[in-house]
């Protein structure tokens, strides 16, 4: 009993400082999380309040004010007349269907952010179609504007807009909506002629884009890039693909229940992990000389059983805490995104698909969402879908117009505010 009693209280002491050590440095894990997860909205210490300050939206949205202010409507007018019947078809053409909000209008800053930054070269390549979806243009705040001449190569409108101003501000007309069609038939009937228009003016994509998005300085530099990148990855798998997207929420990419397989394989390949050190330990420990071995643990299952059965369930679950997007972030650059990217404020589509989707937006049933009926058409034909990842635009609407009391929506990339304004 003599000799054991300062073995066990040497031991004792020894656990006690593992114990602290591992404590000491799970705290400051903890605190770490708290300082920097707050943008991930899978994480436990998720701040709205932080995580939704705009900050590079906010500077482009800006840039984006002073380029409208800065266009000339002779000019622009000079330029589409002098300029646009010369023009070779455009590689790219950008639909963008808008309709009068009650509030905030967001549209000529999306407009002007996806133009302010290309250089002439670039403009040459895009084709830009503006679809003013009101029964009578006129409302539209954007109607015979200066800046929309100045953006815009095409603009439609319904027919109910007065012929006089339609054909002296040169706009394109289509029949009217249904009245008694509701907001999803709507939706899908503006997709339809966007895409339609787009498909014969004879570009190679055809990019959707919501009223309501602010767009990075580089988007359009990315996106050639990611073209070349995603049809090229395409053959190597031998899949066609539907869309790209150039933009993305994270709110729907946490810890999904339909992946909980793959957690715990995780978590059993950390168990084996750990284990296979201990036991590593352990076996050194037994080569060890008697001298060391004296100054090492005895009894060590019991520290072994604080390793396994506290720390390491209290470190996973801090990874769990801390957020998908944390743990297991997106690589830059384009990805597959087969499943939670949402929604439709902007997708790049192939002209080789365009009149297969224009069926299914017309054939959907009539309380099927648009962006549900484009998604439902890749997972019907198994086409797969990509993203520019972060996201090349970011959704200002997020503070919706349309919400009263302007409700915070999740429609928004937290990553774009941080990969830009870095």
């Amino acid at each position: 009993m003599t000799k054991s009693t300062p073995s066990l209280s040497r031991f004792t002491t020894d656990l006690r400082v593992a114990n602290f050590v591992f404590f000491l440095v799970w705290f400051i894990a903890v605190r770490y999380c708290q300082q920097t997860t707050y943008y991930d909205p899978s994480s436990y210490f998720f701040r709205s309040d932080a995580a939704y300050q705009p900050f590079y939206s906010a500077v482009r949205e800006q840039e984006a004010d002073n380029f409208l202010a800065s266009q000339s409507a002779q000019n622009s007018r000079l330029r589409n007349a002098t300029e646009g019947s010369a023009r070779r078809p455009a590689s790219y053409c950008i639909g963008i269907p808008t309709l009068q909000r009650e509030r905030a209008q967001f549209f000529p800053r999306t407009a002007a952010s996806l133009v302010d930054s290309l250089t002439p070269e670039e403009r040459e390549l895009i084709h830009i179609v503006v679809l003013l979806s009101d029964a009578d243009a006129t409302v539209n705040s954007a109607f015979g504007q200066d800046w929309l001449h100045a953006i815009a190569d095409t603009v439609i409108v319904h027919e109910d807009t007065p012929e006089k101003l339609v054909a002296e501000n040169g706009y394109q007309t289509i029949p009217r909506h249904s009245e008694s069609a509701i907001r999803d038939e709507r939706v899908r009937r503006d997709y339809s002629v966007l895409s339609e228009t787009c498909r014969r003016n004879e570009a190679d994509y055809f990019i959707l884009v919501e009223d309501d998005v602010i767009a990075a300085r580089e988007w359009f530099k990315r996106l050639l890039v990611a073209t070349p990148q995603v049809n090229e990855r395409a053959v190597a798998k031998k899949r066609d693909w539907l869309y790209i997207r150039l933009f993305y929420t994270e709110t729907y990419m946490g810890w999904n229940s339909e992946e909980w397989p793959m957690y715990i394989r995780n978590i059993v390949l950390i168990y084996m992990a750990v284990l296979g050190v201990i036991l590593a330990v352990r076996y050194l420990h037994q080569l060890a000389p008697p001298s060391l071995k004296d100054r090492t643990f005895k009894n060590s299952k019991l520290l072994m059983a604080n390793i396994l059965f506290i720390w390491v369930p209290l470190f996973i679950g801090l990874g769990f805490m801390a957020g998908r997007l944390t743990v297991n972030p997106i690589p830059y650059g384009v990805q597959e995104m087969p499943r939670y990217g949402c929604c439709s404020q902007g997708l790049v589509i192939p002209n080789r698909h365009l009149t297969l989707l224009q069926e299914k937006l017309q054939a959907a049933p009539f309380d099927l969402p648009a962006d549900s009926t484009i998604e439902k058409t890749a997972d019907d034909l198994h086409l797969d879908k990509w993203a520019v990842v972060p996201s090349v635009l970011q959704h200002i609407g997020a503070r919706g117009s349309s919400a009263k009391g302007g409700a915070l929506k999740t429609t928004w990339n937290f990553s774009f505010e941080r990969f830009y304004s870095a």
